[in-house]
Formats: structure tokens, sequence, C-alpha cells
């Protein structure tokens, strides 16, 4: 046995003085009173009872000293030592996404973090406890802990996770803990059923419940008479028993349901369900859900958001013959165009597009707030990065591809007919220019780069067309114009996203626009982050169920809002799915952990019952004997 706070028994030197003090104390006080035959009897009587009366002193000095005694040793706190009763455990915790199931109103991961809270309150002190979480990552909460508070504390501050179900590096972990300390005792908590394990205990949390998912969403447009027809499509899947299910269809954020189905649903085989809508013409989101409760509300609902409209930009054409370019743009499709007069262009008054497009006209300042694309130009134009060398009349060679391997370059003429068959077109005129290091060139005539791209002074993206449409029409009527433009669109102001629909667990790409000053990324649980924009595409891992909401500010102080899904993994979705054998390998040992036994609960029953009895025969001896 060992103390605590061995300076507690220093309350034992209150023993002598109570002795002390009950020995010199004074047994009664002497008083002269009038000599009376009363007085006399009364003398007499309490000369007859003087004996019980110092054996009660006496007892009630026994009970003090043991209450002192017992007190000093509750102060100094004993510790007992039980050797090898201590235990190691080694606990995994399950917190991916089927850890949302709700039963009797609480998740399997609350009923999980209950089981791991009892066996840390069960083991004897002195036990050290490890916990291993499998959440949105797998880490090691804490390792060999002996203090009970602090290891729960730490246990329920964990949140469950939305990610798919990948015990192999908890595992690996377990069994390093397990190679350590051989009596390790290690537990799964998890609401999955193995068909084989050795040397662990598994702690099942899984209840029965019913669940339905939806998932595989698909939108098309399709051209119905002289309407445009709207089909929603995908599945929908009753993981326990065959049932009916109602399905219900909303637009961009209405509450009230658009369209309303039921399906009958097979146990486990997928179900097609479908809507045909003719009187919407366009969204931005579509929401289909099911109606009703389930055990697991997260795969309750899809969300698909239309990626072209996400994604679309506006675009200030600058012409005074804008038919050629306007056409080009429009086929290139998913850009709001305004048309302008040179005349009525006035510097700095026109913010807010993504991108600007000159043709036979030079600004004298480059806009701030977007890419540029100048056509034909006259002159040299001040921050543009690239010379003006002349115009060249009646070329000797037409519009010649480049064969460049760069890259870069082979992206922009990806798709073009004419780029693979080495197609050369006439062309009247051009202007000849001198380009930056910076510069990448897609076509040239006589050597002279005549369609050309990089970035101006203040790092907007740059697209240069060294000719005038008009003088090559052959070109800019056939399908390599078009390809190419929107080529040189995805380049100039390449989509903010690539896909709005993910998977929980994936990886966001999120592109940055020029323009941009800042991002915003809002998960569905309302966690913000910053990321980076000094680089060209940012990454973002979703962890979350839900809405991401991508926030884009622009140099001009307006705002570009980007919206994706990221849904539940379909793994997930299964309440109670087997899976393969867990084994940690090696020889089980017997604990050499010492355990520790202070509970005081004992001692401070006994200095109770000594404080009572001493109590007691106070009394007596003040209102009996007295």
């Amino acid at each position: 046995m060992s103390f605590a706070y061995p300076l507690g028994l220093l309350g034992l030197i209150g023993i002598p003085v109570l002795i002390l003090i009950y020995i010199i104390k004074n047994q009664y006080t002497e008083k002269v009173i009038a000599s009376t035959y009363l007085w006399e009897l009364s003398e007499r009587f309490l000369k007859k009872r003087l004996p019980i009366s110092r054996i009660v002193g006496i007892i009630s000095l026994i009970l003090q000293i043991f209450a002192v005694a017992f007190l000093s040793l509750a102060i100094a706190q004993p510790v007992f030592t039980v050797p090898a009763a201590g235990e190691t455990l080694c606990i995994v915790l399950d917190g991916t996404g089927s850890m949302n199931y709700t039963s009797g109103g609480k998740t399997r991961f609350e009923t999980a973090k209950d089981e791991a809270r009892s066996l840390i309150k069960g083991s004897m002190k002195g036990s050290a406890y490890t916990l291993v979480y499998v959440g949105d990552a797998t880490e090691t909460v804490f390792e060999y802990v002996s203090d009970k508070d602090r290891a729960i504390s730490m246990l329920d501050e964990l949140e469950v996770g939305y990610r798919e179900d990948d015990l192999n590096k908890a595992w690996e972990t377990a069994q390093e803990f397990f190679d350590e300390d051989r009596s390790t005792q290690v537990y799964l908590i998890t609401d999955k059923t193995y068909e084989a394990y050795e040397n662990i205990t598994i702690v099942n949390v899984a209840e029965e419940v019913d669940n339905f998912s939806l998932s595989d969403i698909e939108v098309t447009k399709t051209a119905v008479d002289e309407s445009i027809r709207i089909s929603v499509s995908g599945t929908v899947m009753s993981y326990r028993s065959d049932s009916v299910v109602d399905i219900s269809l909303y637009f961009d954020g209405e509450t009230e349901p658009h369209s309303v189905l039921s399906a009958d649903v097979l146990a486990f085989i997928p179900s097609a369900y479908s809507f045909d809508v003719d009187d919407v013409e366009d969204f931005r989101s579509v929401r289909v859900a099911l109606t009703g409760k389930d055990g697991l509300s997260l795969d309750d609902e899809v969300v698909y958001y239309n990626v072209e409209f996400e994604n679309s930009s506006r675009t200030l054409l600058v012409s005074d013959t804008p038919f050629f370019l306007r056409a080009a743009l429009i086929a290139a499709g998913n850009s709001q165009i305004t048309v302008m007069d040179p005349d009525d262009y006035e510097e700095g008054d026109h913010t807010g597009y993504d991108l600007f497009v000159f043709e036979k006209f030079a600004p004298q300042e480059l806009p701030a707030d977007g890419a540029v694309w100048f056509v034909n130009p006259q002159s040299g134009i001040a921050g543009s990065n690239f010379s003006f060398q002349g115009a060249q009349s009646a070329p000797r060679e037409g519009i010649v591809y480049s064969n460049s391997t760069n890259s870069g370059v082979r992206k922009l003429l990806e798709g073009v007919p004419g780029a693979e068959a080495r197609t050369e077109y006439e062309l009247k005129q051009y202007v000849r220019c001198g380009l930056g290091a910076k510069f990448s060139t897609l076509l040239s005539c006589e050597g002279s780069p005549l369609l050309f791209t990089g970035a101006t002074e203040g790092g907007a993206r740059e697209v240069v067309f060294a000719f005038d449409p008009k003088d090559s029409a052959p070109f800019v009527l056939s399908a390599d114009f078009n390809i190419l433009v929107d080529n040189l669109l995805d380049y100039t102001f390449p989509p903010v996203v690539e896909e709005t629909g993910y998977v929980c667990g994936d990886t966001l790409a999120v592109n940055v626009i020029a323009g941009c000053n800042s991002i915003r990324i809002l998960s569905p649980k309302g966690k913000e982050s910053f990321p980076d924009t000094s680089v060209t595409t940012v990454e973002y891992t979703l962890n979350e169920v839900g809405t991401y909401t991508v926030e884009m500010v622009m140099t001009d102080g307006s705002m570009r809002t980007i919206n994706i899904y990221s849904s539940l993994p379909e793994s997930e979705r299964v309440p109670n799915e087997t899976e393969a054998m867990r084994v940690i390998y090696g020889e089980k040992e017997r604990s050499t952990r010492d355990g520790v036994y202070d509970d005081l609960l004992y001692l401070f029953i006994i200095l109770a019952l000594l404080a009572a009895a001493e109590y007691g025969v106070y009394c007596y001896e003040q209102h009996q004997l007295r």
C-alpha cells in the first residue's frame, strides 16, 4: 500500500492532542451552594453513577481517536496495488457513414461511444487506454492514457463521419499496439458483422431498421414539338424488405413538390424511376427526395446542380462587325453575350464580365476583372504582352496549324479536324505581332503567329487573333473555327467545376478563374475554408453529405456562387453488411500491468459512522447522566 498524498498523515498528530486534552480537562466545576438534605441526596446519586460516566468519556475519546485516524487516512488517500489486475485496452471505433443510422432516437455512433465509455469505466484503475477512430480519416485519438476522465473526455469530443468504411489502416495500427504489448485487449465497436475474428472482441451496435435510398440521378433535355422536355431519372433501393415508396421532385428550391410518384421496390434490387416535365424550360437545381422516414436520412435525397448554369459566364463583345465572332461564341454556348459598338465603350465603366473581346479596337487600359481577346488589332496595346508590327497584305501562304508537341497547344487543338489533316485555309491579310516568352502559337502564316494565347501583364488570360475573320471566310465558316473558339473559351475561363455530383470522400477541383480574388468553401455543416487562390486549381476533400457552396469574390467586388452535391457512399447505406475475417496476429499473453484500488468510499462510511456514534455518546452523557 502507498499513499497518494502522504502529508495527509500529519493529521495523526491530532490523536495525542486529544489524549492530552482528555487528561488535563476539568471533569467537574465546583460551586458553593447551600447544604440541604436534597443536595446531599443528589450528591450520593451522582457518586453512584460516576463510574459509568467515566466509561462513557473513555468511549467518546476512543471514537474521536478513530475518527481522527480515518480522516487522516482519507486525506492521505491510500492506494492499494493489485498485481497484474490492470488491462491494456485498444478500442477501434467505427465512425463511418453507416454509423449515422438512427434507432430509438440515438445514432449508432452515439451507442458505440456509450459502449466505449462503459469499457473504460468498467476497467480497474491503473489500466491504459488507446482509441483508434475511423471517420473522415483514421487517427489515433489517444494512446496509453491511464486517466479515465481524460480518456472519456476525448472520446466525447468525437463526431461521426460520412465516408466509406476503411478499417485497414486502423487494423494496422491496432496490430502495432498488440505487438508492443501482447496482453492488449483489442475491441472493435462497429455496425458490421464479421464472419470470423481472432484476438479481438467485436461489439456490434447495429439494429435492424428499414432504409431506402436514392442514387444515380440523371437529367436530360430533349426537344418535343415546340417545347423542351426535362427528364429526371435514377434508382431507388430498399435494404430490408419489399415496399412502396413515394418520390418527390423539386426544382430550384421549391418547397412544394413539382411532381410525386409511387414506386414498387424489391429488397436489395435497384428499381428505376423517371419524371418527365414539360412545363420547365431551364433550372439551376433538381432535388429528388423520398417521402417518409427511415433509419438513415442521409441517402433519402439527391440533388443535381446544372453544371452549365453553374459555369455560365458573361462576355462583352466590342465590335462594329460582330457577326462571325458572335455566331462562334453563341455556338460555343454557356455564355451571356453583350455586343457594344466601339464608340460606346468608355474606359472603366464596364465591369462584371468574365471575357472582353475587342475587335479592331484598342482600349487605353485593360479591364481589371476579366480575360481579354484581341481580334485584328490595329496598334499596340499597353499591358497586353505582345507587340504590334504592322499589317501584311497578300500573303503567299495560307493559315497553318502548329505542329508543336506542347501539351497546352495540343489541348487547344484537340478535336479540330483541320489540325489533324494539316488543312491550310486561304487568308487575304494578317497582322504581324511579336510575342513574349509565355505565349503559345496555335496558327501561323508565313512563320508569323496568327492565333496565339498567353497572359497580360496583370496575369489575365489573353487570346489574340492576328487577322480579320472576314479575310478568311472559308476558315471561320468551317467546323474548325467553332471548335477552336470552344477550346479557347475553356482555356480563357475554364469551368469553375467540371461536375456537380460527387461522393463523400472525393476530391473537388476548383479552377481559379481570371479576376478571382478569394474563394470561400462552405460545407453542409457550415464549416468554412479559404483556400489559396495563387494556384490555378484548388483541391478540396469532401467529408460531409449535402450541398457545398463555393463562393468566388471577383476583382470588381461581385460574387460568383457554385453549388455541388456530395452523397453518401453506396457501401455505407447497407444496414448490416457482412465483412471478411478480422484477425490480430500473435499469441496473447497475460497482463503485466498492475491495477490500482483507491476507492475511499468505505473510509468515508466508517468515518461517518464514528462521527454518528461519538455524537450519540455525547448526547447520552449530556442528557441522560447529568
